[in-house]
């Protein structure tokens, strides 16, 4: 197969992310939808579903696993939404920032990324139940079971230890302080954390998050009990990069085109965002 995309890591404040770059394209893409696969996981790279292409394309992918192989490719549609073609894929591992942290962030928002470390009683048990009943239909020994399929995780204590004052008003900001977010994280471990057994990009829906102070010291711990959800939908995300950003590092768009060989390098720049505050 061709097409394969080229795989680079960046890793900040934001934590570490994969930039999935197709240098070229079947004849005739009008969209496509970029996918992941990592072990027990496929998943569409958020930000790229139907996005629309050219000659070339890229996509971020912040919600990338740890420690393990990933596999990328692209899904390609025509102009009329028919699949034409499937890419190569490339494979890569992203290595975690420490053994000992995991990144959570909320998913529709990339820049809420906070590294935080487990409190020593999370995830003390794991549960999947299964939702139904036994019935007992009369003039019979044994009952009969009803049910639905198991279920994903169900009250996962993400408990996680705020070390500063900043690192709580961070974790306050995954669910909104001025405004309100959707109230799902997506969570990354460390290889040492796989004794849990979570999928490898894992959300979760919390509805109550408590902060807890510890009154020797600034720190808090963070009680973040919450069930596996579906990801939000894969294309919606608060971009990085901004076009605002762009015109507040450019004076003119003369000046941006003399920086960047190209319109679509100009909209990789992520070393930009942010600028326009």
């Amino acid at each position: 197969m061709a097409h394969e995309p080229n795989l680079i890591v960046y890793s900040d404040e934001r934590g570490p992310r994969v930039d999935v770059i197709f240098p070229s394209l079947p004849a005739g893409a009008h969209t496509l939808t970029v996918v992941r696969e990592a072990p027990r996981q496929t998943m569409q790279v958020r930000g790229a579903v139907r996005k629309r292409v050219s000659r070339l394309a890229s996509a971020l992918d912040f919600e990338v696993p740890f420690d393990v192989e990933c596999s990328y490719y692209a899904i390609v549609y025509n102009d009329r939404d028919v699949e034409i073609a499937r890419t190569g894929s490339s494979s890569i591992t992203v290595g975690s920032e420490s053994p000992d942290h995991a990144r959570i962030h909320n998913p529709l928002d990339p820049s809420t990324s906070v590294l935080v470390r487990f409190e020593a009683s999370a995830v003390a048990t794991r549960s999947r139940h299964f939702d139904g009943e036994v019935l007992r239909p009369q003039g019979r020994r044994l009952g009969v079971v009803v049910s639905s399929g198991r279920s994903g995780y169900r009250g996962l204590a993400l408990d996680v230890i705020a070390e500063t004052m900043e690192q709580s008003e961070k974790i306050d900001d995954l669910f909104g302080t001025g405004r309100s977010r959707l109230p799902v994280l997506c969570v990354r471990v460390p290889k040492s954390h796989y004794r849990m057994r979570f999928p490898p990009t894992l959300m979760v829906a919390v509805l109550n998050p408590d902060a807890v102070p510890i009154l020797t010291d600034d720190a808090e711990i963070w009680r973040l009990t919450g069930d596996e959800v579906t990801p939000p939908a894969p294309a919606v995300v608060v971009p990085i990069l901004t076009r605002d950003d762009l015109d507040a590092a450019y004076a003119t768009r003369d000046a941006m085109d003399a920086d960047n060989v190209t319109r679509f390098a100009a909209s990789r720049r992520y070393d930009l965002a942010g600028g326009a505050g």
